[in-house]
């Protein structure tokens, strides 16, 4: 395969930290990228050249490119964390095996971002999909599915037999519907939006509480009160999020997670 000297990419127009921090919410792009044309990147040892087919937009690409993320931008670059495309080069034992195969990616090395036409990554930040993901779901494959495995993993750990879970719409939360689900484990999910409800419980979470809802100290009292859960999932860090941790049941005196704060937050 001939590759291009060029490739198309959404540019980084800022450098290093923005002053701001308004969070996710983005009305254009104009201020933070431009459209134009970057050299194609060249793989060293360890890593792999990808022809991207599709990438995400998750909210961490948007606090980036505002200067608000924990990872500075670098101008003249591009941006992107996170997708989806086929290996068409490589140097090293395993990049030499992905060459050819259609993989999720996440982590662009020297600069290079999913939002072009060609990416550099780390071999070992690839992961091959199979024919029948689509893309649309492949190039979200990596961060929030390994993320909700783990947090789940201090479910199983803490051996509660339910969570609490905020922010519950987000696709992370909507991946852990599905993981409590399968493991039997009840999740409380708690969202903003009534309109949100049904779409969650359809995907697993066995209690999903309105933050709206007039009723929503009363139910939340009553629910605490039957599943007992001992790990609070919090993704706001709000009044709301503070109440539900106090009201998490203490792990038992004795066990492994028991300790001076006996209940999980993140």
């Amino acid at each position: 395969m001939t590759l291009p000297s060029s490739m198309n990419a959404l540019i980084l127009k800022g450098h290093g930290f923005g002053n701001t921090r308004t969070g996710s919410a983005i009305d254009t792009l104009e201020p933070y990228l431009e459209y134009g044309s970057l050299p194609v990147p060249t793989p060293g040892p360890g890593q792999v050249l990808i022809k991207v087919r599709m990438a995400s937009v998750n909210p961490s690409d948007l606090y980036f490119i505002k200067g608000e993320y924990g990872q500075a931008r670098i101008k003249g670059a591009a941006a992107g964390f996170e997708g989806v495309g086929e290996v068409v080069d490589g140097k090293g034992l395993y990049a030499r095996y992905l060459k050819g195969k259609r993989v999720a990616f996440v982590g662009g090395v020297n600069g290079s971002g999913a939002w072009a036409d060609y990416i550099v990554v780390e071999a070992a930040m690839c992961v091959v999909v199979k024919p029948a993901m689509r893309d649309e779901d492949a190039a979200g494959h990596v961060v929030n599915p390994v993320t909700a495995w783990t947090m789940f993993d201090l479910v199983r750990q803490s051996g509660s037999k339910s969570f609490v879970f905020t922010a519950a719409f987000s696709q992370l939360g909507k991946l852990m519907a599905g993981l409590a689900r399968d493991n039997g484990t009840a999740m409380i999910a708690v969202i903003r939006k009534e309109s949100q409800a049904a779409h969650l419980k359809q995907l697993g979470a066995k209690y999903v509480l309105v933050q709206s809802d007039p009723e929503f100290a009363s139910k939340l009292a009553a629910v605490m009160k039957s599943e007992k859960p001992r790990v609070l999932l919090d993704a706001v860090a709000n009044q709301i999020a503070a109440d539900i941790f106090t009201a998490c049941r203490p792990a038992p005196a004795g066990s492994s997670t028991a300790s001076s704060t006996p209940k999980h937050r993140l």
